[in-house]
Order: C-alpha cells, then structure tokens, then sequence
C-alpha cells in the first residue's frame, strides 16, 4: 500500500495541474472535475483548499508575489546598493523560480488582475519600509506614490512588452537595460544609445 500524500503535497498537486490546463485554456472555461481526474483526485478534495479555480490561480500568483520577509531583505539589499554583477544574480535568480509562471501570467491570456495585485502588493510593503518618508509633507508623500506606481509599471511594462515579443533580448541584455534605466533613468539611457549608435 502506498502512502498516503500529505496535506501540502495534495494541494501542491492540484495546483501543478490546475496550472498545465491554465496554460493552454482560459480559465473560465475550466472545470474542477477536469483539474481533480488529471490529479487523480475527487472533487470534494480540490474544495477543501479552494474556494474555486480563481482561488487556485491565486494561490499560484501569491507564491510569486513577495512576502513581508522577502521583501524586507530586498529593501536592505536595495538600501546597500547593489552592483551590476549582484543585481544581475538576484535578477537571473527570480527569473529562474517564477520567468515560465510569469510569462503565462503577463502574457495576452494571463490574468489582466495580475498586475494590480502586484502593484497593489509592492506599493503596501515598499511604502511603509521607506524609512525617509516621514520626512516629507503631505504633497510630497502623495508624489512618492507616483514615483513607486511608476516604477512598478514600468518593471511590468518592459517585462510584458518582452515575452509578447517572444523573448528578443538575451535576460542578461534585459537586466542591464532595467539595471540602467533604474540608475540613469531612461531619458539618459536612451540619450547614450542614439549618441552611441550616431557616432558608429
């Protein structure tokens, strides 16, 4: 008799094959019944960790978005500032956990709720942890929330723009473009590419 699968490697199941049929049908289209036959499980065991197939797709998107902790040792790694070679490893690094995930998720048949929720998940945890903020009157905290929204969108922007595009730029190329943006801005960096290219 084999043994009995623990409660965490259950729901880890349904959740591997909830997301094979994500990716190749639209959520709304799914069923439980088809996601508990793939896993060889009863219906009644999918209700026991969801709610229902958004709650699933949740929970896949909630494993890539940071936790409280996570996003604390990323605010001291951004707060000793990071070289190019350290920035690229955590880049390549996040990329290689969740890069297949995100690409099903901020592509043209992803959750168009993805994106909010992470915006919506970053603003909650950078805001609080910027220490210098107290400092600023009330106009200038309401403009550091436009600051934050624009990075997010503009992270999520290059990142989408980029698996819609099939992957064109090499990740090491990618990272360095975000890595200068972020250093520069991308007024400079576009700037340095024309002069760069106009004088070849």
């Amino acid at each position: 008799m084999g043994r009995r699968p623990v409660p965490e490697e259950t729901k880890q199941t349904l959740l591997n094959h909830f997301w094979e049929i994500y990716c190749r049908k639209p959520i709304e289209k799914m069923t439980v019944r088809e996601i508990t036959d793939a896993a060889g499980f009863n219906r009644g065991t999918f209700y026991v960790y969801f709610t229902d197939v958004y709650d699933a797709l949740q929970a896949i998107e909630d494993s890539i978005l940071p936790g409280e902790e996570q996003f604390e040792e990323m605010i001291k790694d951004h707060h000793k500032g990071l070289d190019r070679h350290q920035s690229l490893k955590e880049f390549m690094e996040f990329y290689e956990q969740h890069g297949d995930k995100l690409q099903v998720l901020l592509g043209p048949n992803g959750d168009p709720m993805f994106v909010s929720r992470i915006k919506a998940r970053v603003r909650r945890l950078l805001i609080p942890h910027s220490s210098e903020l107290h400092k600023l009157n009330e106009r200038d905290r309401m403009k550091f929330e436009y600051l934050v929204e624009a990075e997010i969108s503009s992270r999520l922007g290059i990142f989408t723009l980029w698996f819609s595009r099939g992957k064109d730029l090499p990740l090491e190329d990618l990272h360095q473009l975000v890595y200068d943006m972020e250093q520069k801005g991308s007024h400079q960096v576009g700037q340095e590419m024309l002069h760069r290219n106009g004088s070849e």
